[in-house]
């Protein structure tokens, strides 16, 4: 799985144990976390709840061979933005992932368009650009300004 995340383009910091993951979270800004259950010094649900207890917000999805409803609904419950049971396909747990990443970001497909347009100014958000009447600027400041201004409701 380490080296299938890494070849999808994710930067990935692998540890085994809960005590290695609180210290990782607690040096290193995360966009994520993939959680396996069956950790061998703590449970899984336990860590997450803790997590959740002390107010951190990483979207965490839980990856676990535990399949009955009761357990996905147990590991939502106590924190878990998705959960993926075990045997998985890589293909699917990237894009639950990236999923994830977009609704952390607010920008879940349904959250606002692919495309605005501000006067003369129409911008693609996940291509990072902006057009200018017909002249593309590929500022990824402008973008985000633009997609900011859109999400407070602020016309230019």
């Amino acid at each position: 799985m380490h080296a299938g995340l890494q070849a999808h383009g994710f930067s990935v910091a692998w540890v085994t144990r809960a005590a290695d993951a609180d210290a990782a979270l607690d040096s290193t800004a995360f966009d994520l976390v993939v959680l396996d259950l069956g950790l061998p010094d703590q449970d899984g649900l336990s860590l997450l709840a803790r997590w959740r207890r002390l107010g951190r917000d990483e979207p965490v999805l839980v990856l676990t061979a535990r399949d009955g409803v009761e357990h996905r609904v147990t590991g939502l419950n106590a924190g878990a933005d998705d959960y993926l049971v075990k045997p998985f396909d890589l293909d699917e747990l990237v894009a639950r992932l990236h999923a994830l990443m977009r609704r952390a970001a607010g920008r879940a497909p349904h959250a606002r368009p692919y495309f605005l347009k501000f006067a003369r100014w129409r911008s693609c958000e996940r291509a990072h650009y902006c057009y200018y009447n017909t002249s593309i600027v590929i500022i990824a400041i402008l973008t985000d300004i633009l997609f900011i201004l859109y999400s407070y409701n602020i016309m230019l």
